[in-house]
């Protein structure tokens, strides 16, 4: 009977372990959803208004689909909450940087989610900003509200 009792408690503890795991960072629990886009900047240029009216933006689990100029990208990524600036990394499954790591930073409160991604190869960004030549591209969004 105890032999029964320990292996009940060993997977009992195995599947714990397992669901431990599998639980999301606070801040990505905070960012699942369906997000508008307010604004989105490359190098210092807004991307075009009715562009990013059509935009969408999901976070499901540990990715998210961006669908904007009629291409809808899915993109896993991760993000460390205890850096300042807190960090997001993401790696895009298709486009123009298919497989390659695009390093950025990320500020959420609420409601508001503004993420800074450099282009790879380049330096993490420092600020949530996008300038000329700085080969960044930043999004300001904001949560849809449910009808």
């Amino acid at each position: 009977m105890k032999r029964y009792a320990v292996l009940i408690l060993v997977a009992g503890a195995l599947i714990a372990a397992e669901k431990k795991k599998e639980a999301l960072p606070k801040d990505v629990e905070k960012m699942q959803g369906d997000w508008t886009i307010v604004q989105a900047l490359h190098n210092g240029e807004s991307a075009d208004e009715d562009k990013i009216k059509e935009a969408a933006l999901v976070f499901k689990g540990s990715k998210f689909t961006l669908t904007m100029n009629g291409e809808t990208h899915e993109v896993p990524f991760t993000v460390d909450p205890k850096k300042k600036p807190k960090t997001i990394d993401a790696k895009p499954t298709n486009g123009m940087f298919k497989d390659k790591t695009l390093l950025g930073i990320y500020e959420i409160k609420g409601d508001d989610l503004k993420m800074c991604f450099s282009e790879p190869g380049s330096d993490r960004p420092t600020e949530i900003k996008s300038e000329g030549g700085s080969n960044t591209f930043m999004m300001v969004v904001k949560r849809k509200k449910s009808d």
